[in-house]
């Protein structure tokens, strides 16, 4: 049996630039031993979750936190005075130093650190991701989707 470390991470509602600059910071401020899950907000084991303030109070959005308590949830919003702090979990923009946002990451990360062991239950886990993946891919092969854009967990 192995041990690793991973953590589950969905950001939405942000602009692709946005997105791809804090996925970069995020990346250096999680510690190299811990595997980072880039993930949407539907997955079952999120553990983080960064969203644009304005989808925050969305039912969808406060029925997944309600249904998740151990998510933890950063609120982005830009505001030029406060860029870069986070107050009261929200993260403002423009991220100009990244001295709160790793502060707040490694607190979390800190708190409730994905250990997991891999064990025979986790075997069918594996099986049903793989079938998971097979939908996905022909779901992104079927042309009447057009063209689209893939990312892997370095954006």
């Amino acid at each position: 049996m192995s041990l690793h470390q991973a953590v589950n991470i969905a950001i939405f509602g942000l602009s692709l630039r946005t997105l791809n600059e804090l996925k970069e910071h995020i990346q250096t401020a999680i510690p190299s031993h811990i595997q980072v899950n880039w993930s949407n907000i539907a997955e079952p084991h999120l553990d983080i979750l960064m969203i644009n303030h304005i989808f925050f109070d969305s039912p969808n959005i406060k029925s997944l936190i309600q249904n998740n308590h151990h998510i933890n949830v950063l609120q982005i919003a830009n505001n030029a005075d406060k860029n870069s702090l986070i107050e009261d979990d929200i993260l403002y923009l423009p991220l100009n130093h990244l001295q709160s946002l790793h502060q707040w990451l490694n607190e979390r990360l800190a708190k409730n650190a994905a250990i997991e062991k891999v064990s025979p239950a986790q075997a069918t886990n594996t099986t049903i991701h793989r079938k998971q993946i097979r939908e996905v891919l022909q779901e992104i092969l079927n042309p009447k989707n057009g063209k689209m854009q893939l990312f892997d967990h370095n954006g």
